[in-house]
């Protein structure tokens, strides 16, 4: 059995849920992918369309099984995972509950996700929570088209009749880890960016987020 702190268990199962396919012709992706070695979990989630991915810590022991996206409600403080044939067990509390799965193979997301991958032309730090919000306001179109130029410059989202901006993430507010996955560029031109950010905030007088409408062109500017 592994066990995982179930406010970590909690947390990945609301991150991946919107990823899990809810279309049952690919049987296995209904469910988290998770992988659990030496200490350390991988939950994988992915349909047609998406993919999210956690990682976080565990118990010590090997772990590989499909996981139902289900969520665990109880006092306790950890969330114990068993796998025996067929079925897949989580422990919390005095309560434990057991759901069948099916023995099929996950999709091999390690083709996608690919650190080594030489055929990436540009990274950009933006905030989820800019980007989330940004998203909601593209809501019924069938597309966007996103813009991105230099990591200095803001991303532009089209859609329908909509235009909108999100400015990259100041250097400061980027997590250690993922600074090495920046252009030396990003690193060099960070206080730059922040000033030209507060130059181009005065000229243009926008604001970060959601999209603005496109006013119709006046024939008499």
């Amino acid at each position: 059995m592994i066990n995982i702190d179930v406010k970590t268990y909690n947390n990945m199962v609301r991150a991946l849920k919107h990823c899990v396919a809810l279309h049952e012709s690919r049987v296995a992706l209904t469910y988290i992918e998770l992988k659990c070695s030496n200490g350390q979990f991988i939950a994988t989630a992915l349909d047609g369309f998406k993919m999210g991915q956690v990682r976080g810590d565990c118990s010590d022991g090997e772990l590989y099984c499909l996981l139902p996206p289900m969520l665990m409600r109880g006092k306790g403080d950890f969330v114990g995972i068993d796998k025996r044939e067929g079925t897949v067990s989580l422990t919390l509390d005095d309560t434990t509950i057991t759901k069948r799965v099916p023995d099929v193979p996950f999709i091999n997301w390690r083709q996608i996700v690919d650190n080594n991958r030489q055929d990436i032309t540009s990274r950009i730090a933006l905030s989820p929570k800019l980007l989330r919000q940004l998203a909601d306001t593209y809501d019924g179109e069938s597309s966007i088209i996103l813009e991105i130029g230099d990591d200095l410059n803001p991303v532009l989202v089209h859609g329908g009749n909509r235009c909108g901006m999100i400015l990259p993430v100041r250097i400061s507010s980027i997590d250690a880890p993922l600074k090495d996955k920046l252009p030396s560029s990003y690193m060099r031109f960070g206080e730059a960016r922040e000033v030209k950010q507060k130059a181009a905030n005065r000229t243009l007088e926008y604001e970060i987020g959601p999209a603005l409408e496109r006013e119709p062109d006046d024939p008499n500017p």
